[in-house]
């Protein structure tokens, strides 16, 4: 086991690639027990795209969750609402991983075959497969109904609008962020063809009451430089796959699209998954892995922000009970 610390979180890798995440209270100027000091603000999170990468975001909301920052609701788009959809409807991040493992990796002879990968991948979006995994693991029938509101977008094929879908039933919604063009179906909902949410935004910002103060955290998977996996030089044309140049062209598409949402969000985490493909099932421990390690190292920037909008109770421990309005 490793353990890695910047003076006020640890995190601990075990030799199995499984990770915990722990965080050492302290307290500033006696005002341990203040309820304002210990409580951390609730978020509001953005989930990206990017296929089985997806996988990296129950890593970001494990860490999250364990540093003690509640989620208050979630957005996504494309393979973000799926992990997405799990955690509103009750699963802990643990939960999440197990039914991956379970539903997402190929099984049997498949496993063994170059395409292996693909195929799942493309059971799940034109076979069924996904209609099937949200039936038997999601009780709730309608957005409306989950435990924490989710909010997933999707685009009008037919007049290119960006729909943000918050209500009605579970398995169009997710059904429909998801339909990849050229891989997946569009869908037919309220009146509506409906495709991929990130083919307009990647991270898509919703309106949401401007009374509930929670910090806007967005998690990005496509490549920040999206040919920096592809290795020195230029790469023959024979290297590149027409999957490979479909999930290249997608990173660039997704990085330029959501420059202005990433201006309006308090902190952008950014899981390094460059090398993992998004139908690259096989590795999903390692890109829940890079979540965590990610979500890790963006702790000090939101401790800073919460700490900039906390009271200053080092200035009321100074204060007498006299100048409080106290007695002693």
């Amino acid at each position: 086991m490793t353990a890695v610390t910047n003076g006020q979180f640890d995190f601990l890798t075990t030799r199995e690639g499984g990770s915990r995440f722990t965080t050492k209270r302290q307290a500033c100027g006696g005002c341990a027990r203040c309820p304002l000091m210990q409580r951390k603000p609730r978020i509001h999170l953005v989930l990206g795209g990017g296929g089985a990468k997806a996988s990296a975001h129950i890593g970001v909301m494990r860490v999250l969750e364990e540093a003690g920052f509640g989620i208050d609701s979630i957005a996504a788009a494309s393979a973000g609402a799926l992990a997405g959809l799990f955690r509103c409807a009750g699963y802990s991040p643990e939960e999440i991983v197990d039914v991956m493992r379970r539903e997402m990796k190929p099984r049997g002879w498949r496993r063994w075959l170059p395409g292996g990968q693909l195929f799942k991948f493309l059971h799940l979006l034109r076979r069924g497969g996904l209609q099937q995994l949200i039936r038997r693991h999601i009780a709730e029938k309608n957005l409306e109904d989950l435990k924490i509101p989710l909010s997933v977008s999707a685009t009008d094929i037919e007049t290119g609008e960006l729909v943000i879908l918050d209500r009605g039933p579970v398995e169009t919604a997710i059904l429909a962020t998801m339909s990849l063009p050229g891989a997946g179906r569009p869908v037919l909902r309220d009146g509506r063809w409906l495709v991929d949410g990130s083919v307009l935004c990647d991270l898509p910002l919703v309106k949401r009451n401007p009374a509930r103060r929670s910090l806007t955290i967005g998690v990005q998977l496509a490549a920040t430089d999206p040919g920096r996996g592809s290795g020195s030089g230029s790469p023959s044309p024979e290297k590149w796959s027409s999957w490979k140049v479909l999930s290249q062209s997608m990173c660039w598409q997704l990085n330029r699209m959501s420059q202005e949402s990433i201006a309006q969000m308090d902190v952008v985490i950014r899981p390094d998954t460059d090398a993992y493909g998004m139908a690259d099932f096989r590795n999903l421990d390692f890109m829940v892995a890079a979540g965590e390690k990610a979500a890790f190292a963006n702790m000090p920037t939101l401790e800073g922000i919460v700490g900039s909008r906390r009271p200053d109770c080092a200035r009321r421990q100074k204060e007498t009970p006299a100048t409080r309005g106290e007695t002693a």
